[in-house]
């Protein structure tokens, strides 16, 4: 994961699920805020924007953060990208 790093470094940081699922993300460790786009194949089915970092949070006490419908792919990108590059719900992923 992002945990404990500055940036990025990518437009992006890509999670292929091991099956069809909701899955759990939280910020852990992280020192910068993230969107995250939820994506089931090639559909983005769900959006979580501006997760903020949680520093010195204890693991216990962390937000959670699960998509709306079963996921194959979770895509983390800086706050603030969904947004800016216009993601919506429905849009059409290519690998």
């Amino acid at each position: 994961g992002l945990g404990e790093r500055d940036t990025l470094g990518s437009d992006g940081m890509l999670f292929v699920m091991p099956a069809r699922s909701i899955p759990t993300f939280w910020m852990k460790g992280m020192r910068f805020d993230l969107d995250f786009v939820w994506i089931d194949r090639n559909k983005v089915v769900d959006l979580t924007q501006n997760v903020s970092a949680e520093p010195g949070v204890p693991d216990y006490q962390l937000h959670l953060y699960t998509p709306k419908a079963l996921v194959t792919h979770v895509l983390e990108m800086d706050a603030g990208e969904i947004a800016k590059r216009q993601i919506q719900i429905g849009d059409t992923v290519t690998y």
